[in-house]
């Protein structure tokens, strides 16, 4: 049995208030100090006829009133118990409201913290606009509670309040449109170039394809090597999702565009390589190199699309698929080796796996040949393998991913979809989860091209006004200053020193520099000039 608790000296004197607003204040502070809350019972804003008042109650004031409709969950209850606490506040001829307590009983326990209770749960103007800030930059709801609770120590809202904000700002922010309209419509908004195409009933989107202006200059500025591949697990909707990037002549990475697809077939595949085709200015200038991944469907779209160009395929996948197939072939039995000593079965793969790829960095026909003999040789009894690695990649794609042949095209040091796989991993860190909606992603893809672009115009600022104290005092370096990127700083120096240098570096024209010095660069330059 609980005894009642009357608390009606609390809200018993002779103060008048400003405004409405004002005196509810007020009211709901000394509740929450007593362990209540207070809602609106009855109010009128008066006329000429009648004064304006406002009837306040207890929160768990009235009875519950059993519904017709059939709940959805069985774990439903009421926190009204009949509570006969109210106030009532009146507006006076002089424009000053008056408080009077009807009754000042309560017929339940007070509680010292407020947690669960709705009113108190309540989100203020200020944190709302806290939780839109922190959720435009994809801060995570559970930290956006934590800060909450750090500038306001006695807050009792939920992470549950946290959702269902975020959830009321997606639904002003899309209004009446559907989900595709409101990707259109921010795509416009935000001045990217967007293409897409529907179904033979006109209404249904199949593919969509959108990429932002400054990508289109970097495409057009660098536009020697693309990578390309689809990712996965980026939507609810569970479309793939074709990334193609591209290098700067800073070593960069760069984006170049985005497109959801229905399927990965070859016309859809087609359909977006066409777009991507058309961002360039000059259509004679077509990409040198493109890498993909062994993907029949991609392959066939690339050789449709841009038939002037090389197409690679990613060295590190076709030795992944190599390894794969070479565990099974050996097993886990030792083996005797060419002269006749037992060696364990992994011993056997690492050796075979090694002559693969001294075939892959074979830098002439000659040493090819002389290192697919030693493999051979390495396999011994191990037929099947031989079959696989001959007639599936050497005798259909070896001038693909084999150095002899690779290194007569100008690839900037990209025979791998790696560049393309990392930029899927920077996605899907900004992502989070894969269980947004098509707006979501790409809000998400245009704050992460915004760092990306950042970093990017940094590399190019650098190479532009930073010179490296080792080049100092040398006139022939000096000369090159703002013409050409650090990566050919690099390379010229270590050319200069007789060491090897890692990679393939590009002038910002995009001309080749592996067999030129510092000299041939300076007298290229000075050409232009003349």
């Amino acid at each position: 049995m609980i005894n009642a608790v009357d608390v009606r000296q609390q809200f018993t004197n002779d103060r008048s208030f400003g405004s409405r607003e004002q005196f509810l204040d007020w009211v709901r502070n000394e509740a929450s100090k007593l362990g209540f809350r207070i809602v609106i019972l009855r109010s009128d804003n008066g006329n000429s006829r009648r004064k304006a008042f406002v009837v306040l109650n207890c929160e768990r004031g009235g009875s519950y009133v059993q519904s017709n409709w059939v709940l959805k969950h069985e774990d439903t209850g009421s926190r009204k118990c009949g509570c006969p606490f109210k106030l009532r506040a009146t507006r006076r001829v002089d424009d000053l409201w008056r408080l009077s307590v009807i009754c000042g009983v309560h017929n339940h326990a007070l509680d010292a913290k407020l947690h669960g209770y709705p009113m108190a749960c309540r989100l203020s103007h200020e944190e709302k606009i806290v939780i839109s800030d922190l959720s435009i930059v994809k801060v995570a709801p559970r930290n956006i509670l934590a800060d909450l609770n750090r500038k306001k120590p006695d807050n009792v809202s939920n992470i549950k309040q946290v959702y269902n904000e975020r959830h009321n700002l997606k639904v002003l922010k899309m209004g009446p449109r559907s989900e595709m309209q409101q990707l259109l419509k921010i795509l416009g908004d935000n001045k990217y170039v967007s293409s897409f195409r529907t179904s033979e009933d006109k209404v249904t989107v199949r593919d969509i394809f959108w990429t932002h202006p400054e990508s289109i200059k970097l495409f057009n500025t660098s536009p020697t090597v693309l990578v390309m591949d689809s990712t996965y697990k980026t939507n609810k909707y569970r479309l793939p999702l074709l990334e193609i990037v591209g290098v700067t002549s800073t070593n960069k990475t760069y984006s170049i565009g985005f497109a959801f697809l229905e399927c990965e077939k070859e016309e859809n595949f087609t359909w977006a390589l066409g777009i991507c085709k058309s961002l360039l200015v000059d259509q004679k200038v077509m990409p040198n190199v493109i890498v993909t991944d062994r993907d029949n469907a991609l392959m066939n779209a690339v050789d449709t699309v841009f038939p002037t160009s090389t197409v690679l395929l990613c060295r590190y996948r076709i030795t992944c698929n190599v390894r794969s197939k070479l565990k099974p072939a050996v097993g886990t039995k030792d083996r005797p080796d060419e002269n006749g000593k037992v060696i364990k079965a992994g011993v056997v793969v690492d050796r075979i796996m090694a002559a693969w790829r001294e075939i892959l960095n074979a830098y002439s026909e000659e040493v090819y040949t002389e290192k697919l003999v030693h493999l051979r040789s390495l396999c011994g009894s191990i037929k099947t393998f031989c079959h696989y690695v001959d007639s599936t990649i050497l005798d259909k794609v070896k001038e693909k991913v084999v150095c002899a042949w690779k290194n007569r095209v100008r690839h900037l040091g990209c025979p791998t979809t790696n560049r393309v796989k990392s930029a899927h991993a920077v996605l899907k860190r900004w992502l989070g989860d894969s269980k947004g909606d098509l707006c979501r992603g790409w809000d998400t893809v245009n704050q992460m091209l915004q760092n990306q672009h950042n970093g990017i115009q940094t590399s190019f600022g650098r190479s532009k006004t930073v010179m490296e104290h080792r080049y100092k005092g040398q006139i022939l370096y000096s000369q090159l200053i703002s013409n050409i990127s650090h990566r050919v700083w690099i390379f010229c120096f270590m050319k200069r020193s007789g060491r090897r240098p890692r990679g393939r570096i590009v002038l910002y024209v995009g001309a080749p520099l592996e067999r030129h010095t510092a000299f041939h660069v300076l007298v290229y330059f000075q050409k232009r000039r003349s």
